[in-house]
Formats: structure tokens, C-alpha cells, sequence
């Protein structure tokens, strides 16, 4: 049975216990011998230690580094030497480099002074002590711990560093240079900008610094420093706007009754798109053409353009001593000349020539009405309506609307004429040409005149032919009247006989052959029968004749008094022969009446 020391140990009976007080002192001297063996290992191990050490006497103890090399087991001379070698592989520069400025630095020239004879001594202190006790524990501690000496006392001169980087900021920096465009024949020529870069000095100066401290000449990429600002691109859209221009062909407008010719412009522009494109990736400066479009005609070539042309002129005969009548005729026509008519306006016969008023010099004079002829205030102006209609279709200007007379007219040919009345019958055309037209009109003597002027873009010429569909001659109607006196003969009313015809233009070429036929109006006219009054007041009452046989039949009556002579319609012009006449269309009557 084992027991442990501190077991009870069982006497026999009748034992004294004095066995038991020798067992005791064996047991007691057993921790003294475990102490004892303890301590000589321990003595023998220092023993040990110190005889180690022994051998680093004059030696720096091992494990110890300056800077990271390794000093350890060295005398101080030896580590010197050592240490001269690896600082001299130390004198690489911080180079700092930016576009074509380019510095460097050194850690001489930064100031950097190493005491490497400090150094070597501090290694060598390193785990030595002055106290026997601390000797031991730092002889044991220069066997198991490392240390690694890095303040090698290479002090940098910070205000040499800070000068350094200054100077290379100062020339490395810059501003922005913008975009320039200028135009120089015919072309934009973009000058290409550059970046403007400013740098953190601080940040540098201290990254510098640590570098040197470090031995540690690797690259240093500046721009983790820098501020970069973009140059300014110019805006294409608003060179666009301030080069931009419309080619514009020479024009004219209509201003306070005068034609106003506007000088042509020549077109400017450039290609947006590439332009915008090589700014994108452009590296090198560049240009893009200029492109200009010349108009096709100028001012002066349009001036010279303008009513150069007569298109038509038609001329009507009147009566000049029906003062009344002509004095109408003259106020219309002076109220359409110099009327100036832009390409598609629409001229109307009554809004230019105006209401006829007495306020406005109009007199009575025949007019048409329904039921015949009669005096009313205007009339005659139609003469200058059916002369200008006269010249309106020999100028191929596109009618918008015409009626004719209820009868016939004498002063223009059958077809020809056009009525108005103010307030419900108009006369109006279009202007189809391409350039504006102008009317004259004037009356003098015993005619009036309606001439239209243009530009004329061909050579052909037009002819108007009237085919008449239909004749009813008027006839002659006498009737008593007491009021006249006997043996008087008065024409109360004018005959005109019943007619309807096709108008027609016929289009011909410079060498004389027809391209070109088309109808202009149908025209239908009432007969109007011509009224004679004869006069019976004071006629002889006949005596009364004796009772007589009837008288022989050899005797005649006496004859009657003859008829005055009435002016007859003038016939139609003689037409020419049309291939195909087309079917007469009822037109219109204008009521009540026209200003005939």
C-alpha cells in the first residue's frame, strides 16, 4: 500500500510510537534535497550563461539590429564597418516628376548626418547592465529577445525638404489652359487646352521627408497629391449660334405701298457633329471647314427684275362728253393704280376702289339692273372692271371671281366684260405669280387703259378666243306717249340682243405653237328689246270727211314717218375656229343691278 506523506500511519496494539517519530524525520528532509537540486541546476545554468557571455566581453550580444542589419556577435569596430558599407548603398535620391519637371533629392542633400560610432555603442549596450542581477536577467534576455535598433539619429532638415518640394510645385504647377477656336481660312482651328494641376504641399513635403527617413527611393506617383481642373471646352452650340446663317435669297416685301428689296446672305455653318466628336479624343489642335452656301440671286438682280415686264395692256373706248359717266370711269381707275399685288394675294375690285359716294366725287350714270337700264350712283366703273379683266387673263393671273353683265357691253368683246356692284358683286383675282405684279390704270380722252406689269420667266405668248354658243337679236318696240310732242321719236330704252359664248385662253411658244388651252368662263346675256317712244301731244285732228263712196282702190295710205336710227350691239369679233366647244354654263346674274 502506498500512502503519501500526509497519510495517518496505523500502529499495532501495545505499539510505544516511537516507530512512528523516525518515520518522520525521513520524511522531512525530502523537500530540502528537491530545493537543493534546484539550485545547483540553476547555478550550473547561469554558470553556463556567464561562461556563454564571456565571449561577447568586446562583442555586441547577439540578436541586436541597426536599422535592420544585423550587428549581433560584432565588435563595435566590426559593426562600424559594417554599417558604412550597408548606409553607403543608402545614397539613392526622392526623385518628384511631373511632365517634363523633373527634381530629386538626397538623403545627404536633405541634411540627413547618421553617428554610426553612437550607433555601434548603443547596439553594444543593448542587454548589458550595470547591477549583477540585472546583468543575469539581461544576459538571459540576449538569448531570447530580438531587437532591432531603428532611430539611427539620421535627422532630415525639414526646412530643406520644405523648400525642395516648394520650388518643384511652384514650377510643376499650373492653371488651366482653355479650348481656343479661331477662324482663319475658311476654318475653325481648335487649339487643344491643357489641365491645370495644383499639388498638396503639406502632404508632399511630409510623404518626401518619410521617404528619405526610409531609405525608400521608389517611384512616388505625384497625383495622389494633385488637384486636377479640366480646361474649359468651348461651347459648340453657341459657336454655332454666333457663326451660324441662313442662306437667304435676295427678297422683297410690300411696305407702305412700295416694294423693299432685302439684300441676299450668304450661308455659314460647320459640321456640328464632327466637331463635337474630335473634342472628345482630339489630342493634337484640329480644324473643321467652314461651309458657305451662296444664294442664288442677289438684290440687284431682283430690282432689276421687278414690273420689268408688261404682262398684258388693254385698252376701252367711252364717250367723253358723258361727263358724268367718265368722270366714274377716271375716279375708279385712279383709285387701282399703283396697286401692288405680292405673289398668292387676292385682289378685290370693290375693297380697293371703295364704296362710290358722292362725298367721293361719284355721279349719277346708266347702270344695269334687272329689269333694264336706269340712272344710279357709279355707274360706268364696270367699264374699268371689264377693261381690267381685259388684262388679267391676258397676264394668266388666276381669277377667283367674275360674273358678267346681265347684256351685252359695247366696249369690250362678247365674253370679255366684268360687272360689279357694291355689296354683293365682286371682281377678284390671284396673283399665281412668282413675283409681284403692279396695275395701271388711268383715263384720258375718249378711252381708258389698264397696263399690268411683272417679270416675265418665259416667251410665250397668249391668245383669247370667244365661242358663241347661242344669238337672240333684240327687237324694236314702239309706243305712243302724249307727253311727247308730235311728231318727236325718242329711244327710252337701248336694245341689246341675248348672246352665250365660252372664253377660252390659248397658250403658245416662243415659235409660235400651241401648248396649252384652257377655259376661262362661260357667259350667258338677256336680251334686252329697244323701246321708241313717239310723241302724239298736239298731233291734227283730222276734218271730217264728207259721206263718199269708199275711195277707189287706186288710192294708198300715206306713208308713216320712218323710225329713228338706234346704235345696234357690236358684233362679236371674229373667232377662231376651237376644236371642241365646250357647253355654256349658266353664270350668275348680279343683283339688283350693275354699275355698267
Amino acid at each position: 500500500m502506498v500512502t503519501t506523506l500526509n497519510e495517518t500511519v496505523k500502529r499495532p496494539a501495545g505499539d510505544s510510537g516511537k516507530g512512528g517519530k523516525r518515520l518522520n524525520k525521513k520524511k522531512s528532509k525530502a523537500p530540502i534535497f528537491i530545493v537543493v537540486s534546484l539550485f545547483l541546476i540553476i547555478a550550473v545554468a547561469l554558470a553556463a550563461v556567464y561562461f556563454w557571455a564571456s565571449g561577447y566581453d568586446d562583442k555586441i550580444y547577439p540578436n541586436v539590429q541597426i536599422a535592420g542589419i544585423d550587428v549581433g556577435g560584432l565588435s563595435t569596430g566590426e559593426a562600424a564597418a559594417k554599417l558604412e558599407a550597408e548606409f553607403s548603398k543608402l545614397g539613392g535620391n526622392v526623385e518628384l516628376s511631373y511632365g517634363e519637371v523633373v527634381v530629386a533629392i538626397s538623403r545627404t542633400d536633405a541634411g540627413a548626418d547618421i553617428d554610426i560610432a553612437a550607433l555601434c555603442e548603443q547596439a553594444y549596450n543593448t542587454h548589458r547592465a550595470d547591477n549583477t542581477s540585472g546583468g543575469v536577467f539581461a544576459v538571459v534576455g540576449a538569448v531570447f529577445d530580438k531587437v532591432n535598433i531603428t532611430d539611427i539619429g539620421a535627422d532630415i532638415n525639414g526646412e530643406i525638404v520644405d523648400k525642395f518640394v516648394a520650388d518643384w510645385i511652384k514650377k510643376a504647377s499650373s492653371e488651366p489652359e482653355n479650348y481656343s477656336v479661331r477662324i482663319v481660312n475658311e476654318e475653325l482651328r481648335f487649339s487643344v487646352g491643357k489641365p491645370g494641376v495644383k499639388f498638396d504641399g503639406e502632404a508632399l513635403v511630409s510623404e518626401v521627408q518619410k521617404r528619405l527617413n526610409a531609405a525608400d527611393f521608389s517611384e512616388i506617383d505625384v497625383m495622389n497629391f494633385a488637384t486636377v481642373t479640366e480646361p474649359k471646352r468651348p461651347d459648340i452650340d453657341g459657336m454655332l449660334e454666333g457663326i451660324y446663317a441662313e442662306t437667304q435669297e435676295a427678297h422683297y416685301e410690300l411696305v407702305d405701298g412700295e416694294v423693299i428689296v432685302t439684300e441676299s446672305q450668304i450661308g455659314v455653318n460647320f459640321d456640328v457633329e464632327a466637331a463635337r466628336s474630335k473634342l472628345e479624343t482630339a489630342t493634337d489642335d484640329f480644324a473643321i471647314p467652314i461651309v458657305r452656301t451662296e444664294p442664288d440671286n442677289h438684290a440687284e438682280e431682283l430690282k432689276a427684275a421687278l414690273f420689268r415686264d408688261v404682262l398684258a395692256e388693254s385698252t376701252t373706248t367711252l364717250n367723253k362728253y358723258n361727263y358724268n359717266r367718265t368722270g366714274n370711269v377716271r375716279l375708279s381707275a385712279g383709285s387701282i393704280n399703283g396697286t401692288i399685288l405680292m405673289p398668292g394675294e387676292e385682289f378685290s375690285y370693290n375693297k380697293t376702289v371703295g364704296e362710290r359716294t358722292v362725298a367721293r366725287g361719284y355721279r349719277e350714270a346708266s347702270v344695269y339692273v334687272s329689269s333694264g337700264i336706269e340712272d344710279q350712283l357709279g355707274g360706268g366703273i364696270c367699264q374699268t372692271s371689264s377693261t381690267l379683266y381685259m388684262s388679267v387673263i391676258r397676264s394668266r393671273l388666276e381669277i377667283v371671281q367674275r360674273y358678267n353683265h346681265a347684256y351685252t357691253v359695247v366696249y369690250t368683246p362678247l365674253g370679255e366684260d366684268a360687272t360689279v356692284y357694291w355689296g354683293s358683286v365682286d371682281f377678284r383675282f390671284k396673283n399665281n405669280h412668282d413675283y409681284p405684279i403692279k396695275i395701271e390704270a388711268f383715263q384720258e380722252d375718249d378711252y381708258v387703259t389698264v397696263r399690268i406689269l411683272g417679270t416675265k420667266l418665259d416667251e410665250n405668248t397668249i391668245k383669247i378666243i370667244n365661242v358663241r354658243h347661242s344669238f337672240d337679236q333684240y327687237q324694236t318696240i314702239e309706243r305712243e306717249n302724249p307727253e311727247l310732242n308730235y311728231g318727236t321719236r325718242k329711244q327710252e330704252v337701248e336694245g341689246h340682243s341675248g348672246a352665250s359664248c365660252t372664253t377660252y385662253a390659248i397658250i403658245y411658244d416662243k415659235d409660235g405653237n400651241e401648248i396649252e388651252r384652257y377655259k376661262l368662263a362661260d357667259s350667258r346675256y338677256k336680251r334686252l328689246d329697244r323701246v321708241i317712244d313717239v310723241g302724239t301731244k298736239g298731233a291734227p285732228v283730222p276734218s271730217p270727211e264728207p259721206q263718199e263712196p269708199p275711195p277707189l282702190p287706186s288710192q294708198e295710205p300715206l306713208p308713216s314717218q320712218e323710225p329713228l336710227p338706234s346704235a345696234e350691239p357690236v358684233a362679236p369679233s371674229a373667232e377662231p375656229t376651237t376644236p371642241s366647244a365646250e357647253q355654256a354654263e349658266p353664270t350668275p346674274e348680279p343683283t339688283p343691278g350693275t354699275e355698267g
